[in-house]
């Protein structure tokens, strides 16, 4: 009964599980070195149990890190159940004895005890010291490509290459959550991953892996092409998952900044924290106060089908920020954004037309002209 049990406080985690599961077996076949090997994993657990203490459960959870272990161990994305993994090494027959179990534990334990001390390095230290790193825990839902990281710092390639695999790793899982096709990253990036090794800490397998998702042919090779540009390039133009548009609008706000300044570095990046809960403002609000003068144009069939809810239309804006201008009209918001330290809101004025009594307006133009520009933004960063 011990195996379901914690004195956490939480629903007893599959970690916990492997390692009453490990302590169990070698109380069996331990034999004379049964309490060397106990102590030995007892000290591996509590290195990771205080990793653990520095994990944000938003972020990253011990369960997970426990599958992108076991990926790394057995190098493959296919493993996708720690517990019946786990079972099998411990299964004494013919083709697995008892000493082969026990190995198995002392080397899995201490492997992953350093992969636990590596994401503790990763999503703290590193992730507040590099943008590129930053960038992709932002994204969020990153499981996909975790087992490369963990890979990264086991054969200490360096925060450069660290980083350059943070960017194609952004990329791809970025086009993937866009698209939203349903065809499986895994099985077209395993083969970058077994070859990703020890023996060869080269990343260009993976680089030549991610260029050809982005850029294969649909008509000549339907098993890679889901992810490339033209894909991407169809799926910008209609409306996109709010979270993603945040990021889109995120990355878009360094960009200009990086413009505007002609500085590039870390002392002019915003951190996606920096902007107070971060809303999706639409500019033209999806129900507008039904008044010819509130500044947005003709609500038709084609505006509200094909405008209201695109690139050009969506605004990165604090919460209280947009709580406080709600669906006013157009004029009122745009006075608002005067004042933001958002580039992104400041330039809105830029793109809004003049009616005939010189009022700014925000309708089709000025909002097809917007999401022009900001997939010219994505083009220059992400094709």
């Amino acid at each position: 009964m011990f195996i379901f049990q914690n004195n956490r406080g939480k629903k007893t985690s599959n970690l916990e599980i492997v390692k009453a599961k490990f302590m169990f077996y070698i109380n069996l076949y331990g034999g004379e070195d049964k309490e060397i090997l106990i102590e030995d994993v007892q000290e591996k657990f509590k290195t990771i149990y205080e990793s653990i203490s520095h994990f944000n459960d938003y972020v990253i959870n011990e369960d997970e890190v426990l599958l992108y272990s076991l990926r790394v161990y057995f190098n493959s994305l296919w493993e996708s159940n720690p517990l019946e993994r786990i079972d099998k090494e411990l299964k004494i027959d013919k083709n697995h004895n008892k000493n082969d179990s026990l190995e198995f534990i002392s080397k899995f334990t201490n492997e992953m005890s350093n992969d636990f001390n590596n994401m503790v390095t990763f999503f703290n230290n590193d992730e507040r010291e590099s943008p590129k790193i930053h960038s992709l825990i932002a994204l969020n839902r990153i499981g996909v490509v975790m087992p490369f990281i963990l890979k990264a710092y086991r054969y200490r390639i360096g925060m450069k290459k660290t980083e350059e695999l943070c960017e194609l790793f952004e990329n791809i899982i970025l086009r993937h959550r866009i698209i939203s096709t349903r065809a499986d990253l895994n099985s077209r990036l395993n083969d970058a991953f077994k070859a990703f090794s020890v023996e060869n800490k080269s990343i260009d397998s993976i680089v030549d892996t991610i260029n050809e998702l982005k850029t294969s042919n649909k008509k000549e090779n339907y098993w890679w092409n889901y992810w490339n540009n033209e894909s991407l390039k169809e799926s910008l133009e209609g409306a996109l998952d709010h979270n993603i548009a945040k990021f889109i609008l995120w990355k878009y706000e360094n960009y200009l900044r990086n413009k505007i300044n002609s500085v590039t570095g870390y002392k002019n990046f915003l951190r996606y924290e920096d902007v107070e809960k971060p809303e999706l403002e639409h500019i033209a609000p999806r129900v507008p106060k039904e008044k010819p003068s509130n500044g947005y144009g003709k609500y038709d069939d084609k505006f509200k089908e094909a405008y209201l809810d695109c690139l050009g239309n969506y605004l990165l804006i604090s919460k209280s920020h947009n709580c406080s201008i709600g669906n006013k009209p157009f004029k009122e918001k745009l006075s608002s954004y005067d004042g933001s330290v958002l580039e992104q809101q400041k330039e809105i004025e830029k793109f809004a037309n003049e009616n005939k009594n010189k009022d700014k307006i925000w309708g089709k133009m000025a909002i097809r002209d917007r999401r022009k520009k900001i997939i010219e933004f994505i083009k220059e960063t992400y094709f």
